[in-house]
Parts: structure tokens; sequence; C-alpha cells
């Protein structure tokens, strides 16, 4: 059996075991959480998911959003949310290994998952994501109209307004 490179254990995501053990752990309790997983970097436009995340904020005071993944970008993405006065409501977890990620299914701990990338050619954590039960919010970019078909929402290409919008509809008003 040869190995398929960029393929993703489905089963593995599908497991919810963990959510309640990995929510008390990172503090969560009835919050909606939007979910992040991914390195930190420059082009996958984390400062437009903050920025979005802080409009919806105001209507959803118990939303919370996570990161799981470090990077490069971590204490300009943390200062960020404190000018913005939201570092209460934004939670970086920091890297995971895989075979955590996988075995505790991370995702699981989320509501929706938010990815505002747009360097994405296959999109492997959206289908993590996707076969964990999450719906998803990207931008309309790339790979991301193939990856998640019927199994989220698509935005204009960099509309943080657009983003926003669909956070609060998956939040649930």
């Amino acid at each position: 059996i040869k190995e398929i490179t960029g393929a993703v254990e489905l089963s593995a995501f599908a497991k919810h075991s963990h959510r309640r053990s990995l929510r008390k752990k990172y503090g969560f309790d009835k919050e909606i959480l939007f979910m992040s997983v991914g390195r930190l970097s420059p082009e996958k436009h984390y400062d437009i998911l903050i920025t979005a995340f802080s409009m919806i904020l105001m209507k959803h005071p118990m939303a919370r959003l996570v990161f799981v993944g470090g990077g490069a970008i971590k204490s300009e993405l943390e200062y960020i949310c404190r000018v913005l006065g939201i570092e209460h409501a934004v939670k970086f977890i920091g890297e995971v290994s895989y075979a955590e990620l996988t075995s505790k299914n991370y995702y699981s701990m989320g509501d929706v998952f938010v990815t505002p990338s747009t360097w994405e050619t296959q999109g492997l954590s959206v289908v993590e994501a996707m076969a964990s039960g999450l719906p998803v919010v990207a931008f309309n970019y790339r790979a991301m109209p193939e990856v998640i078909g019927k199994g989220g929402i698509l935005v204009k290409h960099l509309d943080q307004y657009g983003f926003a919008k669909a956070m609060d509809k998956l939040a649930g008003s």
C-alpha cells in the first residue's frame, strides 16, 4: 500500500469523546467557540479574522476565538487583541502535535471553524474540521469552494465584514 501525501484519516476526526475535557482544560464551558488550526503566519490573514471576531463579540459576548498552532506572528496577533480590547475572548493554545490533535480531536471542542487564509491549495485543516462536524467560514478563494462545498459559508475575498456576518450566522443568529 502506498501512502498518499496530504490524505486525511477522516475517522480520527469523527471522535468527540474529548470535547468536554478539552473545553474544561482550556477554561471553556458553554461559550460558542470559533476554532482556527494552523501556522500563525501573515498569508493566513488572522488579523482580518480577529477584527471580524471583535465585531460579532458585541452581539455574542460569550463567543470565544481559539487558535491552535504557533508561528511568527503570534505576538502581533496578541497585540491586535489587546488594542481591540478582546484579549479576554481570544485564546492562543499554541502548537499541538499532529498525533495529539488527532487522538484527542481538538476540533471537537469548537462549534465553528474559521479560516481567513488565502494561501491554501488543499485546505487540509478545513477537511479535518468538516470531518469533525464543524461548519466552516472561509474566503471564496483558491481551493476553498471545492473543499467546502455546502459545508459552510464562503465570503468575498478579504471582506472582513462579510466574514463577521458569516460568523454571526453560524453562531446561531
